[in-house]
This record gives structure tokens, C-alpha cells and sequence, in this order.
């Protein structure tokens, strides 16, 4: 941010978050508008970058004939095209089960979200946050954000990728759907990278859950411990542990500590992590689900496992129901392979403040339908859509 930057107190389109969706959102709206891009955390990416996230799910509705196969033109053909530039060799179409993944490396990942950011000559503000918002009657005209001398910012248009609804929450009851039976009984995430790894990665994908397992039986550790996932690499000898927590019960302190447990009782029991060490952790625990968008039209579990479709200008998304129960852990809910379902435009608009969009995963949906909508290449697609439609649209 430039100082001249700074002194800017008017913007086309204000976009809250940083993540997929609000990289995205930028891309599209900076073709026509001035961007404004605020993030709190200090990087860029969001959930995927602090879950160290190495597969980016719903780019593709079967095994795609190429990695730039995906369902949507855009941000997120955009996106893998970059990544192969930097890195072709570990940007790998896989298949985990029914469903079609993309594999990248960070470094190829951070490096074209900031690429694209910097190509489309928006104003990025990390490591700030939203204070609030000014309305007046049914629109949004201007934010604050935290500063020692806070000012005033006017906008024409707010599009919420916080991924929590936090602008939503701080716009009131009138800009969010009520809560579900649902929601605050889904797992979030918290993982751990391990460095000094000597055993075959692919057999400790199923060492760490079996030795979890019993420990959980043998009450060692807690419940949730069980549903611990591992995914071997990037780099040689190293991994990353993903564990389930519950937001509504941990503090970020708790998650760490359990985390600290977790890998403590792995180096004990499996002789290939005997010289294991934490190289990494999550910033937060990191929620599957929050606030979402009321908006004009909301995605049903019935729309994505039906393969529901909008038309050829709606997004395409395909990923499965991916249900994390607190009571359960995880549960997956297929559409018809090769068969995608739409969101359309009015999923990203507000019904009652007409300057208000959401991208990511704080579309309209259900409950059950955020559980597929919120995969990150989705939310690629979603942002895209949101920025097109900010500048697009009459925002009156």
C-alpha cells in the first residue's frame, strides 16, 4: 500500500477478504473499477494458505482430460494456468475416490494469487480489518477500517469473501439467513506440517489414523482425534497432519495444544517419526461453516445433488456434500459424476440491500449445500462471478 493509497477514501467495489474467492472478485472488478481489498490475516489465500491446503477441490465434475479442464473459463482456468507456468511438474490433476482434485505446490499457489492481485492494480490492504459499515436504507455507502486515525471510505459496491460472514454480521439480521439446525455443529480445521519424516509416506496415511484410533479408544486422547487425516509431501521427508476440532469448544490456544498432543503421541508410537518435528501450524482454527448470504435465490442440497442448472452464465460447480458432524466427523454426498449444478447470479446478491454480493462460502445456501459450494475452487468461480457482477449490474 502506497501513501497515496492510503489518502483514497472512494472505491468502485470494496472486497473483504483475500482468499480464492476475494482474489477472484478483484480480478474481475478491477478490469472496469477501483478495488479496494482488505484482508486481516498477513497473507494471501485464505483458508487454503492457512490450512496448507495442497489440492483445491470443484474445479472439475469427472477426471479432467488436463489440468486447464476445469468447469469454468476465468479465474479459475486463470489461476492453474499460472500455476503451471511456475511449477508444471507438481500441478497434478488426482482422483480421491469419485472425486477430481488438483494438486499444487505453495509456493505456486501464493505466488500467482499475488500476481493476479498485483496485475489487476487493486489497493490490498493486509493485516486489516473491518471495523464497520455505514447504510443507509436498503445500500451500503462506506466502511471503516481499524486504524489509529479511522476514516470514513465510500464504496458503490461490498462483496463479503470473509468465508465467516463477517461483514454480513456486522450489516445485521437482515443481510443473513437465520441459523439451522445445523450449523455450530461442524468440525473446523487446524493443521500441522512435520519435518524429519523416515518412514514411507504412503504407509503412514495409514498409521497415523490406525494409531489415533486406538488412542482414542484407550482414552489418551479425545473423540476428535480420530478423524485425523495425513497427506504426505510437499517436500521429501514431510507432511502435513489435518486434525478435526470444534470451534464452539476450543480456543486457538486449546486447538494448538491438542495439536502439540497429537503429534507428541505419533512420534511416540510409529518408529518412522521418531525425529519428527512441527515445522508448521495453523495461524486459527479454521471453521467450515458460518454466516451466510440471504439472498434472491439459495442453493439447496437438492439443487447439487440433482445437478440443478441456471443457464450457461451461472457458475458451474460439482463437489460432494462434505458434511464434518462434530457427532459423525465426516460424511460425503455425491452429484452424478460428470453431471455439474449451477449457481446462479441472484445467489450472490443480497434481497434486501441492493450493493451487497457474497462470494465463496458465504453464498446463499443451505446449510448442506454450503458443505459443497465452500470447495475452493468454487469459490474461485463464485468470486469471479461476484466482481463481474459488482461492475456489470446496476448497483442502484
Amino acid at each position: 500500500m502506497t501513501p497515496a493509497s492510503r489518502a483514497t477514501d472512494r472505491f468502485d467495489v470494496a472486497i473483504i477478504g483475500a482468499g480464492p474467492a476475494g482474489i477472484a472478485a478483484a480480478s474481475a472488478a478491477a478490469q472496469s473499477a477501483h478495488v479496494l481489498i482488505i484482508e486481516a490475516s498477513d497473507r494471501l489465500g485464505g483458508s487454503v494458505t492457512a490450512a496448507m491446503h495442497r489440492c483445491m477441490c470443484g474445479l472439475y465434475s469427472s477426471a479432467p482430460k488436463n489440468p486447464l479442464d476445469t468447469l469454468n473459463d476465468f479465474a479459475q482456468r486463470d489461476l492453474v494456468r499460472r500455476m503451471i507456468r511456475k511449477d508444471g511438474s507438481h500441478v497434478i490433476p488426482r482422483q480421491f475416490g469419485p472425486a477430481p482434485v488438483l494438486e499444487f505446490p505453495r509456493a505456486a499457489w501464493e505466488s500467482s494469487l499475488a500476481d493476479i492481485c498485483a496485475e489487476s492494480k487493486a489497493d490490498l490492504r493486509l493485516a486489516c480489518k473491518l471495523t464497520n459499515i455505514r447504510r443507509e436504507g436498503d445500500r451500503l455507502t462506506a466502511i471503516q477500517i481499524a486504524d489509529p486515525d479511522p476514516k470514513w471510505i465510500s464504496i458503490n459496491a461490498l462483496i463479503d469473501c470473509t468465508g465467516g460472514g463477517h461483514v454480513l454480521k456486522l450489516i445485521g439480521t437482515d443481510a443473513h439467513q437465520p441459523p439451522e439446525g445445523s450449523d455450530g455443529r461442524t468440525f473446523g480445521g487446524f493443521a500441522v506440517r512435520l519435518a524429519n519424516l523416515n518412514s514411507d509416506p504412503e504407509m503412514l496415511r495409514l498409521q497415523i489414523p490406525y494409531t489415533l484410533a486406538k488412542a482414542v479408544d484407550s482414552g489418551a486422547l479425545p473423540p476428535s482425534a480420530r478423524f485425523t487425516v495425513f497427506y504426505p509431501g510437499p517436500a521429501q521427508g514431510a507432511g502435513i497432519c489435518k486434525l478435526a476440532v470444534n470451534p464452539a469448544d476450543l480456543s486457538p490456544a486449546d486447538a494448538d495444544e491438542l495439536a502439540e498432543r497429537i503429534v507428541h503421541h505419533l512420534i511416540a508410537e510409529i518408529p518412522g517419526l521418531r525425529d519428527a518435528k512441527i515445522a508448521e501450524k495453523s495461524p486459527r482454527i479454521l471453521p467450515r461453516d458460518g454466516l451466510r448470504l440471504r439472498g434472491r435465490y439459495t442453493i439447496t442440497e437438492h439443487d447439487v445433488l440433482h445437478a440443478r442448472l441456471h443457464g450457461a452464465d451461472a457458475v458451474h460447480a460439482w463437489w460432494p456434500i462434505e458434511t464434518w458432524d462434530i457427532s459423525t466427523g465426516p460424511t460425503y454426498a455425491y452429484p452424478p459424476p460428470g453431471q455439474h449444478y449451477d449457481i446462479p447470479d441472484d445467489a450472490l446478491r443480497s434481497d434486501s440491500i441492493t450493493n451487497l454480493l457474497a462470494a465463496g462460502t458465504c453464498i446463499s445456501a443451505t446449510s448442506a449445500a454450503a458443505a459443497s459450494t465452500r470447495a475452493s475452487g468454487i469459490c474461485l468461480a463464485t468470486g469471479y462471478a461476484a466482481g463481474r457482477l459488482a461492475t456489470s449490474s446496476p448497483m442502484d
